[in-house]
């Protein structure tokens, strides 16, 4: 898996914890979207492309630098 499909994880209310494997270097929009119980998220440098429409809060800071499109 290169990458974290449009909508992968929307929804998804029992996610609480994410680590993005090393071979992963695309998040896609709404990937986690309204994911509202999310409060850990461990990405890798290897994600190195964000799609814009990535709409949790939680992911901000570690957005900082990378390329968004």
């Amino acid at each position: 898996i290169k990458e974290i499909n449009n909508f992968a994880f929307s929804e998804c209310s029992s996610l609480t914890n994410i680590t993005i494997p090393n071979n992963v270097t695309k998040i896609c929009k709404h990937a986690f979207e309204k994911c509202s119980s999310l409060t850990d998220i461990t990405i890798t440098d290897n994600v190195t492309e964000f799609v814009f429409h990535i709409t949790f809060e939680v992911l901000k800071n570690h957005f900082k630098g990378k390329n968004f499109i």
